[in-house]
Parts: structure tokens; sequence; C-alpha cells
């Protein structure tokens, strides 16, 4: 009987580790957040997560077992589009009023990635891993602006 028990949770582990599909976008949503992630073939992952009710959303990159985000402290995170255009993630909360520059460039970010064919994460200037979108339509509707 407890071999059957260990199997039984060793398969069950296995099962529930499986990767997602390389450069589609899926969505997820819980506890009033949906996160917006995609995952290249190098398994590193693009997270943009964005809270109902209020204007805390951040952005994560993964890579192994480092994670990123954009309210961590000296952190400078950008994201370069294939159209050329560099975004640079604010870090921790951007809620601000009047609207700010930085507001406008998360909108401008938020609007714009649905849109990208393909664009590279930069970390303290240095490019740390690169997502080529398959089913960006998958996001298109992405509602994390600053209003």
């Amino acid at each position: 009987m407890k071999k059957i028990f260990i199997a039984s949770v060793f398969s069950f582990a296995l099962t529930n580790t499986a990767q997602a599909i390389p450069n589609l976008w899926y969505s997820s949503f819980s506890h009033g957040t949906v996160e917006n992630i995609i995952e290249n073939s190098k398994g590193q992952t693009f997270n943009v997560s964005c809270t109902d009710g209020d204007n805390r959303h951040y952005v994560e990159f993964g890579s192994g077992n480092t994670r990123y985000t954009n309210s961590d402290d000296n952190l400078d995170m950008q994201v370069l589009f294939d159209n050329g255009e560099v975004y640079y993630i604010p870090s921790g909360d951007v809620l601000e009023s009047p609207p700010t520059l930085t507001e406008q460039n998360w909108n401008l970010f938020i609007y714009n990635l649905p849109k990208a064919k393909r664009f590279d994460v930069y970390i303290n200037n240095k490019k740390k891993g690169t997502f080529i979108p398959k089913n960006s339509k998958a996001i298109k509707d992405i509602d994390c602006s600053i209003r």
C-alpha cells in the first residue's frame, strides 16, 4: 500500500510540473488578479499581473530559480518590442494623481504588448530573454491600464 501511495504522489508531481507550450500566452484569474504569462523555449517566463480594483500591477521575469519583478529595489527593467520601441517598466506602484509620464509609459506598454511579434527583456541593461508570441490575440483585451 505504501508503494502505491508513493507512486501516486510521484506521478501527480510529474504531471503538475509539465512545461507550458513555448511562446504562447495564457491567462489565469484568482482573487481579483489576472496573470498573463508567456514562457519561451528556454523555460524563461514573463508575467504581467493586473489587479482588479486598484493599480498594483506588476511585471515579473523568471529564469531558472531567479525572479525579477518591477517592485525589486535597484532593478531597471525594460522591454524592447520588435518595432524598436523600448518600454521602461516602472518600479513599485505606478499610480499617481495626476497621471505622470510613468503611467503614460505603462499604459502604452500594456496597449502595445498584444501587438508585439517579438520582445526582449532587459534587466539592468543586460538582455535576459526573448519571447516570440504565437497567439498575441489571447491577450488583446488585457485590462491592466491605469485610469
